[in-house]
């Protein structure tokens, strides 16, 4: 299985994976993380420039005001007496939060691209370009809901507690890039395998590729670029693969940078 990206001593690096057929456009399929370094957007945006068409997947959030108000509304779940509440607040809630993002002065990947450019396609089937309601529907937490019971306790609660330790140190400002790293990787695996994948990636990962192949067929772009949180990439992969596509090389952007005194 692919890496959705590299943790590396000096930083996170994410991939930009190239592709081609022997008939068609070639694909650069880049993974993201929805917050990050400014260099790291800017340099992906530069490369998107180049291509004939972009799918991407809409932005969950648009504003800082309403990521800020997320963080204010997850918190209490997370620390209340409801242990599938809590457990869904760990892993759903928004990751790093906005303190911790002005610490370090990271900016959100929705500030560094425009996504009314003509070419630019939005394939994702979650909510519509523009939409102000940011929430899921009923039937996908139902569905969430109904993955995390399946998770084993001792996974639950260990992300839980990780998940306070590091709010907690993001409230005293003792937090590094470190901390976070660590936080994102407790479990990740098995979250994204029995909770994510079910849910919020295969079923999105199959409409953007539809969106893909419309785009192919109605546009004869060539070259395409595709920017999805790094979760997706795995799966695109192999749908890229059925569609004839052969990964050519990987290409490793550093997104996060982790200092020699942490």
């Amino acid at each position: 299985m692919l890496r959705m990206y590299d943790c590396r001593s000096d930083g996170v690096y994410m991939p930009l994976l190239y592709y081609s057929r022997q008939e068609g456009p070639k694909v650069m399929l880049v993974g993201m993380l929805h917050a990050g370094e400014k260099p790291f957007y800017q340099r992906v945006n530069n490369i998107l420039q180049k291509r004939d068409a972009v799918i991407y997947e809409e932005p969950f959030v648009r504003d800082a005001e309403t990521m800020q108000h997320l963080d204010e509304e997850w918190r209490p779940l997370l620390e209340g007496t409801n242990e599938d509440d809590a457990f869904v607040a760990a892993i759903r809630m928004p990751m790093p939060p906005q303190k911790f993002m002005r610490d370090q002065g990271w900016i959100e990947q929705v500030r560094c691209f425009d996504y009314s450019q003509e070419h630019w396609i939005s394939g994702d089937g979650a909510w519509g370009r523009g939409k102000a309601d940011v929430r899921l529907t009923e039937q996908t937490w139902q569905q969430i809901y109904e993955r995390i019971r399946t998770v084993e306790k001792k996974i639950r609660d260990e992300k839980i507690r990780a998940a306070k330790f590091f709010l907690h140190k993001v409230d005293v400002e003792s937090a590094t890039v470190r901390d976070y790293i660590s936080f994102r990787q407790l479990y990740e695996k098995e979250i994204e395998q029995m909770v994510n994948h079910p849910t919020l990636v295969y079923s999105r990962d199959d409409m953007a590729l539809e969106v893909f192949d419309e785009a192919i067929r109605t546009r004869s772009p060539r070259y395409v670029g595709m920017i999805f949180g790094n979760g997706h990439v795995p799966h695109m992969d192999k749908l890229l693969r059925v569609r004839g596509f052969q990964l050519k090389t990987v290409q490793w952007l550093r997104i996060l940078t982790i200092t020699s005194h942490e």
